[in-house]
């Protein structure tokens, strides 16, 4: 018999959010020479793992300009 739809929810981790991403024949052609890559020098990537990745980076990659906009705000004598 299988689980009711109630029993699958209770054993969601409360702090995860799914999402779904759309890809262009590139992105995703790219992904794969890039699970490929990692594949020949003994890394096993999933597509998961390239992609929190690259969205980890990006997120730094955003505070550290947000920071940058602060500072300049602060030069100038900007609020916010």
């Amino acid at each position: 018999m299988p689980p009711k739809k109630e029993d699958k929810k209770e054993n969601k981790d409360k702090n995860t959010v799914y999402a779904s991403i759309k890809l262009t024949k590139d992105e995703y052609g790219k992904l794969e020479e890039m699970r490929k890559e990692a594949e020949k020098k003994g890394i096993r990537l999933t597509f998961k793992d390239i992609i929190n990745k690259a969205f980890q980076k990006g997120i730094d990659l955003a505070e550290k300009e947000i920071e940058e906009i602060k500072k300049e705000r602060k030069k100038s004598g900007k609020k916010n």
